[in-house]
């Protein structure tokens, strides 16, 4: 179970691969998790992310990780420069179902998305959050247990 971030993250990005996104990655950790399901926790948010730019700019995405303040873990942060996160509604979008109605009108999706990463997140012991960063845009951020 034992993944280089990097390499998860590569696999997902490929699948996310246009000319108007530009993904940068600086995650050299490795992380003991289940490998199919950091994918779909990273497929969830780069998709988001992808999905939530500005209407007419490229999607920007920055994924890095980093030692956790915690020993034994590690800390990964998605952050873009979208539309950001509906203001006080940072629990409310880890709820099933739940889409912030500012932010979803003509955006296809279920509301499940993050939900799953959070379940996911859970699943590995970690916890998961997300905020609108000084971009304007939302940063999230997770902690998976470290590779030993």
């Amino acid at each position: 179970m034992e993944r280089v971030l990097a390499e998860l993250i590569e696999n997902v990005v490929s699948t996310h691969a246009r000319p108007d996104t530009k993904i940068v990655v600086d995650a050299p950790h490795a992380v003991n998790a289940a490998p199919d399901l950091v994918q779909q926790l990273l497929t969830n948010l780069i998709g988001n992310a992808v999905k939530f730019a500005h209407p007419g700019s490229p999607a920007e995405v920055e994924i890095v990780s980093c030692d956790d303040g915690e020993p034994g873990w590690i800390r990964i942060d998605v952050a873009d420069r979208g539309l950001g996160l509906p203001e006080s509604e940072e629990e409310l979008i880890f709820e099933e179902f739940h889409r912030a109605t500012d932010h979803a009108a003509g955006v296809g999706g279920t509301g499940l998305g993050l939900s799953l990463c959070r379940t996911i997140v859970a699943r590995h012991g970690g916890s998961i959050s997300g905020f609108t960063n000084e971009h304007g845009g939302a940063t999230f951020t997770m902690t998976l247990p470290r590779a030993r």
